[in-house]
Order: C-alpha cells, then sequence, then structure tokens
C-alpha cells in the first residue's frame, strides 16, 4: 500500500526549508508545490527538472490539467523504491476552486499523513511575504542570505488586519478539515531555532530514519527592523491597540 503524506501551511512559514530537507531523504520522495496558482507553468516532480521542455515534462503537465485529482493519486503518491511520496500542499491552492477536486480527494483519504507547518507570529509572516513579493522579488536563496534594500513602504491597517484574519481563518479550517487524519504541528519558529530535532520530529512520524540533512535555502535578512521600513509603523501600533494582534506590534 502506498504511504502517502502532505506539507499543509501557508507562504513564508519555512515550507521551503522543510521541503529542501525532505527530498534529501533517501526514503522519502517529496515533490513540492505541484498544484500551484502560478502562470509559467512550472512544476515541482521530484526527481525531474521543471524547466526541461521534453515530452515526460510535458506528458506530466498536460495530465495534471487534465484532471488535478487523478494526477495526484496516479503519480505523485506513487512511491516507488520510497517508504513514502508526498507534496506540499498549500493553503491558497487547497482554498481555490481551480484544485477543489485534488483537495476533496486529499480530504477523503484519511490515511495521508498531515504536517502542518505554520508561523507563531502570523505579522512577520506578512511582512515577509510582503516584502518578498514587492520589495527583493526574492523568496528565498540556496547560495547566500539576500539583504532587503533600504527602502521604506506604508501599509494600511485594513490590509494588514485581513492578512493576519486570513491567516487564522486558514490555520483553523485546516486544522479542523484535517482533524481525522494523523496530523502534526512544526512552526516555523521551531525549525528556525533547532532544524535537526524539527525534522528528526517529522522524520519518526512520517516513518522514515533520522537523516542529516544540508539547508539549502537561507532566510532573507532584513537590513531594518519594521518599524524603521514601514513609514507608517505608528499608525499600525494604533490601530491594533488593545486588538488580538497587539502583542505583534
Amino acid at each position: 500500500m502506498d504511504r502517502k503524506f502532505l506539507v499543509v501551511c501557508q507562504a513564508r512559514t519555512g515550507s521551503s526549508m522543510l521541503s529542501s530537507a525532505l527530498q534529501q531523504h533517501p526514503e522519502i520522495c517529496a515533490h513540492g508545490e505541484v498544484l500551484n496558482l502560478r502562470m509559467d507553468d512550472r512544476l515541482e516532480f521530484y526527481g525531474l527538472d521543471y524547466n526541461s521542455p521534453g515530452s515526460i515534462m510535458d506528458f506530466l503537465r498536460s495530465e495534471l490539467r487534465r484532471a488535478p485529482d487523478d494526477f495526484i493519486h496516479r503519480y505523485v503518491f506513487h512511491n516507488g523504491r520510497f517508504k513514502i511520496a508526498g507534496f506540499k500542499f498549500k493553503y491558497e491552492e487547497l482554498s481555490h476552486p481551480l484544485f477543489s477536486a485534488a483537495r476533496e480527494y486529499v480530504l477523503r483519504d484519511r490515511g495521508i499523513r498531515i504536517v502542518h507547518m505554520t508561523r507563531d507570529n502570523i505579522w512577520k509572516r506578512f511582512l515577509s511575504e510582503y516584502v518578498a513579493l514587492n520589495v527583493t522579488r526574492v523568496f528565498n536563496s540556496a547560495d547566500k542570505a539576500i539583504e532587503v534594500p533600504d527602502v521604506t513602504f506604508k501599509l494600511g491597517p485594513d490590509v494588514v488586519r485581513a492578512a493576519l484574519d486570513k491567516s487564522v481563518s486558514w490555520q483553523t479550517q485546516y486544522r479542523h478539515l484535517f482533524s481525522q487524519h494523523p496530523m502534526m504541528d512544526v512552526t516555523y519558529e521551531e525549525f528556525s531555532a533547532d532544524p535537526t530535532a524539527a525534522f528528526n520530529r517529522v522524520t519518526a512520524f512520517l516513518g522514515v530514519s533520522d537523516f542529516e540533512f544540508l539547508p539549502f535555502t537561507k532566510k532573507i535578512k532584513q537590513s531594518r527592523p519594521a518599524e524603521e521600513m514601514i513609514e507608517n509603523y505608528a499608525e499600525l501600533q494604533a490601530a491594533f491597540k488593545g486588538t488580538e494582534y497587539e502583542a505583534y506590534f
């Protein structure tokens, strides 16, 4: 019987580092974001170069477009010589109508092991994503840490509130929806503090041996604290004073 897992997460929660570690493990077939909303036709299929124009990649892309649920059933979860196979399924894709059939498929299969990766500080998660999308245009670096340029910007309180509410809502929703699956929680903060210990917890949950991985991705260093980068930081502090998000500011 095939053994399967999902890394369920939101962007900027440390899932890229976890995925790179899983891909190094000799007993794990760990695909990346094979279901994604990018428009570049990227396919993060383990063992294949998604940039290659060969017939295999073209075939897999056509199968994915035809039926995402059948694609993950027939190809992504096929573990072959590996003990377990899986991929990263982000909240953004789990919630999108394009992948509703794939979502229902993984929700029905309660044998799938869920590694639920979150970030305790959801404000820093949002800020990291905002900077990556709008300032650096880089999400991670495989060779060196990248510093954020010395630029400043404004963030509307309503925009921040909506982002924080969305993170809380998604975490709650998917923790509930996968509550009948074997599931473990691992946080960005835990993985950053002690990557080896956190990774060994994950491998034990997946039923494979401990493994010493090499970190291929590195955090992007902020050159200045948030209160210096964000021109209206005092406005955000005032807007969230007395709310459930006050401690973040």
